[in-house]
């Protein structure tokens, strides 16, 4: 992948009515990084609300951001797009991406290293993909994964930078498989697996969660609420006796409809752990 690309910047002006503090608002964010955005500016000093989204140069960035507007019911934003200069993600992000401690694990940037009395340390560099330990979703997983210290391989699905199986590998799973239906995701994990010399123990791919055989005891998923329910039955499947799972990307006002899901898929509820206003659900099966 290379350092300096094209970039353009689709501003979305929302309407007056959705503010910073709503669950809408954090859905579309999220949604604007599962349509491809490679960032999110937030410009909400006054209202109405901005959120400048930044997308590798492409012809169809605005009918993006115009369906996911669609899919999330936002009605009455604006969407403008303009130009950027080449951003030099290698450099831009730096100034905004410090070193985080779940436990022992710390996750860094390439150019800073761990602490000396780091127990584990994971590199992970900011990119297009989805994934860096700075959401709240993808904190609360690996603060699961340091507690669990899977010793079985583990199942990442939805992988974005793939942290969330090079973390089971550092803390103690032999093995770790990854899947993504964005092969940037995929592109941008196995650069992360090099860089922690992690290679011959994650296989990373876009194979649909369908066509994946094998089963887990420990599987994670950092999504979003609806696509957890709809695969809620294939996840499931792919979860061995007694193997436990982790679900994240969901708002505590969606967290009964997930977990019910997943229940009704024949897992057992071990709890909710709420993280500011997202949760994580932890399920196993017995």
């Amino acid at each position: 992948m290379s350092d300096a690309l094209t970039y353009v910047a689709v501003d979305v002006t929302l309407p007056d009515t959705l503010t910073s503090d709503d669950d809408t608002f954090d859905i579309l964010c999220g949604a604007l990084f599962e349509a491809g955005a490679a960032g999110l500016e937030v410009q909400d000093a006054g209202s109405p609300v901005v959120v400048v989204a930044s997308f590798e140069l492409a012809e169809d960035v605005t009918a993006r951001v115009e369906e996911v507007l669609a899919d999330v019911g936002v009605e009455g934003a604006t969407v403008a797009r303009r130009s950027l200069e080449e951003i030099d993600w290698s450099t831009h992000w730096k100034q905004h991406f410090a070193p985080m401690q779940f436990g022992g694990l710390w996750v860094v940037p390439s150019w800073i290293e761990p602490p000396d009395d780091a127990a584990y340390g994971l590199r992970i560099d900011p990119s297009s993909a989805f994934g860096t330990g700075q959401h709240v979703s993808t904190g609360s997983i690996l603060d699961w994964i340091v507690e669990l210290k899977p010793d079985r391989p583990v199942l990442d699905v939805g992988c974005g930078t793939g942290i969330l199986a090079l973390a089971s590998l550092l803390v103690g799973a032999p093995r770790a498989v990854g899947v993504d239906n964005d092969p940037e995701a995929i592109l941008v994990s196995n650069e992360n697996a090099e860089k922690n010399a992690l290679v011959d123990r994650v296989a990373f791919s876009t194979t649909p969660i369908e066509e994946v055989e094998e089963t887990f005891a420990f599987v994670v998923a950092n999504i979003l609420a609806g696509p957890l329910i709809d695969m809620a039955p294939t996840l499931a499947a792919r979860l061995a006796p007694g193997g436990r799972l982790a679900l994240s990307g969901i708002l505590g006002t969606q967290a009964e409809d997930v977990a019910a899901a997943y229940v009704a898929a024949g897992l057992e509820l071990e709890k909710i752990e709420p993280r500011a206003e997202w949760v994580r659900i932890d399920l196993r099966r017995s």
